[in-house]
């Protein structure tokens, strides 16, 4: 993966995943930084990301892990 890649990446983006493309990024870029973690919108963002996927498990809205290594290998570095 090329800079110009990801830029391309995210010109193709639609805009209403431009704010979490650039939370995820954010997080990526400071991860290793213990003051990422403390920052009150990356916690917000990050909690609320937990309550949906609870919200989608209780409702039976998921996928199992077999389906998902099927559809997404390269993400379990198959």
């Amino acid at each position: 993966m090329t800079r110009q890649t990801l830029h391309r990446l995210i010109d193709d983006l639609p805009e209403g995943e431009l704010t979490p493309a650039a939370r995820y990024l954010e997080f990526l870029a400071y991860r290793e930084s213990e003051s990422a973690w403390d920052n009150p919108d990356y916690q917000e963002y990050a909690l609320s990301k937990v309550r949906t996927a609870e919200e989608e498990i209780a409702k039976g809205e998921t996928v199992s892990l077999e389906d998902a290594k099927k559809h997404f290998p390269r993400c379990f570095g198959e």
